[in-house]
């Protein structure tokens, strides 16, 4: 566990030589990187949010993974993060990067660790549903229900009661509660509003 500490004050470390943007800094960052593909603005974006990644992995620390590994999982979510954030839509840039870097990680963590182990196929169809979700949420303003979600994919082989199922162990996993009954549908569609 001291080894494991030891990579995250490195990163850290390294990660404090970069400045906590503000939010006008974060948006002529952006401007420049999506505008101009300046790669310096990225670089940035990357390192200073880089103490962001870190907070993040520390959430997953426990869960017998390599430190380096998790560390460089966190920085490729971020990375990814930044890459398809849209500044112009007025959201912050952490609380997006939180929840996608989250993401990445439950996602390798379900596409190469055994004790979390599903296929490639249910992380895409969860990937599917979540994005549906999104979706129906953008455009009538509120979490979409059962119904909404069976129609929206009636035209397609989509299996909603079999992704549903991946979805509840998936839920299981990572709230490490055994008594997922338990929890409110509000919570349920919370985890999911990625």
């Amino acid at each position: 566990m001291e080894h494991s500490n030891a990579k995250f004050d490195e990163f850290l470390a390294e990660f404090s030589k970069y400045p906590v943007l503000n939010q006008d800094e974060e948006i002529n960052l952006f401007e420049k990187y999506v505008n101009f593909n300046d790669l310096d603005a990225k670089n940035i974006l990357i390192m200073s949010n880089g103490r962001l990644a870190l907070h993040v992995c520390k959430l997953f620390k426990d869960d017998n993974f390599d430190p380096k590994d998790l560390i460089q999982t966190s920085m490729l979510g971020l990375q990814e993060a930044v890459e398809k954030f849209d500044y112009k839509r007025g959201v912050k840039f952490s609380t997006y990067a939180y929840l996608y870097i989250q993401w990445f990680i439950k996602k390798q963590m379900l596409l190469t660790n055994n004790k979390y182990k599903l296929t490639k196929k249910e992380v895409d169809e969860i990937e599917k549903l979540i994005a549906a979700k999104n979706y129906l949420t953008n455009i009538n303003g509120k979490t979409p229900s059962e119904n909404q979600l069976v129609k929206y994919f009636s035209d397609s082989n989509f299996d909603i009661k079999k992704i549903r199922q991946i979805e509840y162990k998936f839920y299981s996993i990572f709230t490490k509660n055994e008594q997922i009954d338990d929890l409110n549908k509000q919570d349920w569609h919370r985890f999911w509003a990625i």
